[in-house]
């Protein structure tokens, strides 16, 4: 009799784990998609450090309305950039509080991954190569090439 309730109670609490196992709160985490998240550093031949900006615009080269970052924020040194789905290359001018503007442009590859069933198809990116202009960047590293969900920094910019 009592094996019989440990039965029933067993497959009960393994019922209520799937049913929990199977909710998830935010199924798309990333509502936006993938985007390119660069870090901005200085390098005295030494030491590495952060370089904020703080009145940083960034925008599509040919269409300055496109505006990712205007400027009125609080101090930055990194940002995420959305990439192209139409295009291999996607072009943006960063404009800095001197007024100085560079132009940064990256080279990739896409491919659709499939996220999960409820979220569908993302794009994903490898960046192959890249231009910059050197107003005020210095250099450019591509650490991480492969371009993802998460946080991880996939470009470094030096000034």
């Amino acid at each position: 009799m009592h094996f019989q309730k440990g039965i029933k109670y067993f497959f009960r609490l393994i019922i209520i784990l799937l049913a929990i196992s199977s909710c998830t709160a935010d199924p798309c985490e990333y509502p936006d998609g993938v985007r390119t998240n660069i870090g901005f550093y200085t390098y005295d031949g030494r030491t590495l450090q952060d370089t904020l900006f703080d009145s940083l615009k960034v925008y599509l080269l040919n269409d300055s309305s496109a505006l990712f970052y205007d400027g009125t924020s609080e101090k930055i040194n990194k940002i995420t950039l959305p990439l192209s789905m139409i295009s291999d290359t996607s072009s943006f001018v960063m404009e800095f509080e001197s007024g100085i503007r560079d132009t940064l442009t990256l080279v990739y590859t896409q491919y659709l991954k499939l996220v999960s069933h409820e979220c569908g198809f993302v794009n994903y990116y490898n960046i192959t190569n890249y231009e910059a202009s050197n107003n005020l960047i210095d250099s450019l590293w591509i650490r991480k090439d492969l371009v993802e969900y998460g946080n991880e920094e996939n470009i470094k910019i030096y000034f």
